[in-house]
């Protein structure tokens, strides 16, 4: 997995476990500034928040990052317990986060509540594995599935059941990946 951060550097995460941050300006061989290790299993995504800390998934769990820490003091937090290993995650536009999981489930994080960056809401939608969830427009998210299918949820909804408003089907095996169009339409590919 690949993020640009906000100064243009990139971050990838690998099956090795780390996270290296690369810097394309440098002279070729010392493009690689920095690695960051605290997960102990692949690294399956990254994303960026606004104020360029780095959030990470992993086999292991969901991982903060503060990149303007001292060497080996970056990692600033570790979230929750989530009910199975974190395979996605996505950053909505008001610092809350979103993270999917092998059993089907989303978890909605607030960081702005504190170290502990409080889960809010459990989301049970998709049957299997939660490969990768997507910001949509009005306050709305996509995530997709091995079960083959797409879920459209409403976080404006007051109760968690029901958020789900949509399930959006027609794949003849598991969904893979999406993008967000700019007029709002979906790509997904399985």
């Amino acid at each position: 997995c690949v993020a640009i951060l906000p100064n243009g550097r990139v971050i990838s995460g690998s099956r090795d476990h780390s996270l290296k941050v690369w810097d394309q300006t440098r002279e070729t061989g010392d493009k690689c500034i920095a690695t960051l290790t605290g997960h102990t299993e692949s690294i399956r995504c990254v994303d960026i928040l606004s104020d360029g800390r780095v959030i990470s998934g992993a086999c292991d769990g969901i991982k903060v990052w503060d990149l303007g820490r001292r060497s080996g003091e970056e990692c600033v937090a570790t979230l929750g317990d989530h009910n199975d290993w974190g395979k996605s995650v996505t950053i909505l536009h008001d610092e809350r986060l979103i993270t999917g999981a092998t059993d089907g489930s989303l978890k909605l994080w607030d960081l702005t509540r504190g170290a502990d960056h409080e889960c809010v809401v459990i989301l049970k939608g998709q049957n299997m594995r939660v490969r990768c969830v997507v910001v949509h427009p009005g306050e709305r998210v996509i995530s997709n599935s091995g079960d083959n299918t797409l879920k459209l949820l409403d976080l404006n909804k007051k109760a968690p059941d029901d958020m789900c408003i949509a399930t959006l089907s027609g794949h003849n095996d598991f969904v893979k990946c999406m993008v967000v169009h700019p007029d709002g339409r979906v790509v997904s590919a399985s």
